[in-house]
């Protein structure tokens, strides 16, 4: 798995959960993982005229949509649709990880998810295949623009 070897190319400390079932609504996260939704991360992709944005939040918080335009520079920006999305990953959504590494994109991390001390879980490109890791080691895994970008 791609996502696994890039982690492990990074010196990357995580575990690797193989779920029984994949999650399809929140309640499933946090009834199959035992844990917060804040504790759970999701991958939104936006459209700039120049390359990708990812912005990676806490599931249980929305993008603040005017920071991303502010990191970019450009009111133009939109969330990508879903066709957009399998176009630029070639994944559908429900298993979109932060872990790609082919792809000109800018990333950006939720200063938020810092704040925590606790261990977090993120999509690999598998649904099933979840990753479990604490949010220093995810600071770690990237180049990232840390910005407060979510809200509740």
């Amino acid at each position: 798995m791609e996502s696994e070897k890039y982690l492990n190319s990074k010196w990357i400390i995580f575990n690797k959960l193989v779920l029984q079932e994949i999650p399809k609504t929140a309640q499933d996260v946090e009834r199959i993982y035992w844990c917060g939704l804040n504790q759970v991360l999701k991958t939104l992709i936006f459209i700039w005229s120049k390359r990708p944005i990812i912005a990676v939040l806490q599931w249980d918080k929305r993008v603040k949509m005017q920071k991303i335009r502010q990191i970019a520079w450009d009111n133009q920006i939109k969330p990508a649709k879903p066709e957009e999305i399998k176009q630029i990953t070639w994944y559908e959504i429900g298993a979109i990880s932060p872990f790609w590494f082919e792809a000109d994109v800018i990333k950006i991390l939720d200063k938020d998810i810092l704040n925590s001390d606790k261990i977090i879980n993120i999509w690999s490109w598998v649904a099933e295949i979840w990753f479990e890791m604490m949010p220093t080691e995810l600071q770690k895994a990237w180049d990232w623009i840390i910005e407060e970008i979510s809200e509740r």
